[in-house]
C-alpha cells in the first residue's frame, strides 16, 4: 500500500483503499514480493459476484453519496446497458472486451489475481468469510486484533437458487455465455454452476 504503511486501513472507506493499493506489476521488488510475502486471495461465487455488481454500481445508487457508482453507470449508459440481461450480455462477450467490461467488480476472479501464475498460500471464499478470516488472520498470520471484526457472508448463495428475479430473466444462450466466460472461476474455485 502507498502513503502511511502503519495506517490502519479498517478505518478507511473501501474507495480509498482500494485508491491507495500499489499495482504488483509497476513494483521494481515484484519478483522478491511473490517470492517471500504470504499471498491470499478471496473469491465469490461468479453469479453472485456480478449480481452484488449489478446490485451495487448499477441498481441501488444514490447520487448524493455514490460517486463512483454513478461513474461506472454513466460508462455503460454509453453502451446502452440498462437492464440485469444486456449487463450479463455485456460483460459474457467473448475475448478481451473493452475497459468498461474489463472492470475489476465484474472481471472474472482468474484474470483479475492470476491463480494460475501466482502461486497462493491461501485462497478464502465469501461465503466462508467470518471462518476463513478468523482462520487466515489468528491461525495463518497471527494477527490477533483484527479477529471478530469481519462479519459473515449476508446471505449465503445457492447456483441451484438464484435470485429468479435476475436471473429468471436470462435465455439459456445468455447463460452459457456466462457460463464460458467465467468457467475457469467455477471451476478453479469449485463452484457448482446449478
Amino acid at each position: 500500500m502507498t502513503g502511511n504503511p502503519t495506517e490502519n486501513v479498517t478505518s478507511m472507506s473501501r474507495h480509498r483503499v482500494h485508491r491507495s493499493l500499489t499495482t504488483l506489476a509497476f513494483d521494481k521488488d515484484k519478483e522478491e514480493k511473490l517470492r517471500t510475502y504470504e499471498k491470499f486471495m478471496v473469491v465469490r461465487h461468479p453469479f453472485e459476484r456480478v449480481l452484488s455488481a449489478y446490485r451495487d454500481k448499477l441498481e441501488d445508487w444514490e447520487p448524493a453519496d455514490a460517486t463512483f457508482p454513478k461513474m461506472v453507470k454513466q460508462k455503460l449508459l454509453k453502451y446502452n446497458i440498462t437492464t440485469f440481461t444486456e449487463y450479463i450480455r455485456f460483460i459474457s462477450q467473448p475475448g478481451r472486451g473493452t475497459v468498461e467490461q474489463r472492470n475489476e467488480h465484474w472481471l472474472p476472479m482468474h484474470e483479475i489475481c492470476q491463480p494460475c501464475a501466482i502461486q497462493y498460500d491461501f485462497i478464502g471464499k465469501y461465503e466462508n468469510l467470518k471462518e476463513d478470516s478468523e482462520y487466515l488472520l489468528l491461525k495463518w498470520l497471527g494477527v490477533t486484533d483484527l479477529i471478530g471484526t469481519f462479519p459473515a457472508a449476508t446471505r449465503p448463495f445457492h447456483a441451484s437458487r438464484h435470485d429468479p428475479r435476475y436471473f429468471g430473466q436470462l435465455s439459456n444462450q445468455e447463460i452459457m455465455a456466462f457460463f464460458a466466460k467465467y468457467l475457469p472461476d467455477f471451476m478453479l474455485f469449485d463452484y457448482d454452476f446449478v
